[in-house]
């Protein structure tokens, strides 16, 4: 079973710029993850004329006391995308059961006034015995809430610094 979702959020930049100033860049995703979101990050390798990025990241999700037990107290898992023509495809590979849970999508953004409109589409399956249908729900709560901080920071950035 696997469990498909999607995030729409307002970024006040120009899709043309976005990957530039945003999403493939180091200062601003550092300033993310580490500052505002208190997640370890590592950049892995980077390349923006390519738009191919592969990240660490060391979140805290918020889990149940059972998922506790499965995943353990420390959590890393590794982004690998790259920028397609005008869509972001990724996979991400957590450390602990990355060959039972898959967790892969797209981003594309649409142009508005004044910036422009990411929307994200992400898969999650997890087969895990007697688990499976819990941590894709729990991991969705999780996406999506650093979706919409990312989206929230993003735009804070992009107002204090360009």
């Amino acid at each position: 079973m696997s469990l498909t979702f999607e995030a729409r959020h307002e970024i006040d930049i120009a899709p043309e710029d976005y990957y530039r100033e945003i999403h493939l860049a180091g200062p601003f995703n550092v300033w993310l993850h580490e500052e505002k979101l208190g997640v370890g990050y590592r950049e892995i390798e980077s390349d923006l004329s390519t738009g191919m990025r592969k990240i660490e990241m060391m979140p805290r999700p918020d889990v149940p006391a059972t998922l506790k037990k499965f995943i353990g107290e420390s959590f890393k898992m590794v982004e690998e995308g790259r920028l397609e023509g005008d869509t972001y495809r990724f996979v991400v590979h957590p450390e602990k059961f990355g060959d039972r849970i898959r967790v892969s999508g797209e981003m594309k953004l649409e142009s508005r006034a004044g910036g422009c409109v990411r929307h994200v589409r992400i898969t999650i399956d997890a087969r895990v015995p007697g688990l499976g249908g819990l941590v894709e729900r729990v991991t969705e709560k999780n996406v999506k809430k650093s979706l919409d901080d990312s989206a929230r920071f993003a735009n804070e950035w992009i107002r204090e610094r360009l």
